[in-house]
């Protein structure tokens, strides 16, 4: 986040990509959600298709953390609010 936040957007994205765990060591998905969100910090309509792409596996794979998403209030996501993609990812949420 450090890096993309800095303006070394290339930079920052071959580190999170290089970083990318194999699904069996992060299976509750939380390596994923903190990919999405450096993805956010890259303001490209590129990167936020990614980030829906990855939280949308994230969800896929743990349900009960779409709940949690749909009700967070965290800065992380508050660019992803505002896309209808968002509404799309929670729904269904409890």
């Amino acid at each position: 986040a450090g890096i993309a936040r800095s303006g070394m957007v290339d930079s920052a994205r071959k580190v999170i990509e290089g970083a990318r765990p194999e699904p069996s060591a992060d299976k509750e998905g939380e390596l994923a959600g903190v990919e999405a969100f450096v993805r956010t910090l890259f303001g490209t309509s590129q990167d936020t298709t990614e980030a829906f792409r990855i939280l949308n596996r994230y969800v896929s794979a743990s349900p009960q953390h779409r709940a949690g998403l749909a009700e967070s209030q965290s800065w992380w996501w508050k660019g992803l609010k505002q896309d209808p993609r968002f509404a799309e990812l929670v729904a269904g949420a409890r």
